[in-house]
């Protein structure tokens, strides 16, 4: 949808020459158009009651130190991929540079789950005092945790 208008030209002899018809494809009806689109879509959004992941707290101290454990295990395995990453070691896969925190990390995993079968790809919160009298509280997303280790395959 456009405006047009016409407008006639006087030539250099004061004839009249043929009228020309000009269309403007107005840019503000598109903006008012995206608008109004983005308006009716956030609306909807905002209509959808947002639903939090089911999350099982974790509280019995036998499950604290097992959730503990992978927490410390996982962080182990992290400071070291990521000062390796930041080493810029070539030809290295990074992830796979140390066999033991992964193995580690892999087999607290694996405990969990034996212990509680119920768990796997479940959400966990936890929250303890680790052995320097900090404070961690934190949550566990055994979903995304189960996926990187199967996908991780070093040889």
């Amino acid at each position: 949808m456009g405006t047009r208008w016409r407008e006639g030209r006087e030539g250099q002899d004061g004839q009249d020459r043929a009228d020309t018809t000009y269309s403007i494809a107005r840019a503000d009806n598109v903006s008012m158009q995206i608008q109004v689109m983005l308006l009716a879509m956030t609306l909807a959004v905002l209509g959808q009651t947002i639903k939090p992941l089911p999350t099982i707290e974790v509280t019995a101290q036998a499950d604290l130190k097992a959730v503990e454990s992978l927490h410390d295990a996982l962080g182990t395995l992290s400071e070291k991929v990521t000062a390796c990453f930041n080493e810029r070691r070539k030809g290295e896969d990074c992830r796979c540079s140390y066999p033991q925190d992964l193995a580690r990390v892999r087999t607290d995993y694996e405990t969990l789950i034996r212990q509680h079968a119920d768990w796997k790809d479940q959400t966990l919160s936890y929250h303890y005092i680790n052995k320097d009298g900090r404070n961690i509280s934190g949550t566990l997303v055994l979903e995304n945790l189960r996926r990187q280790l199967e996908a991780l395959k070093c040889v």
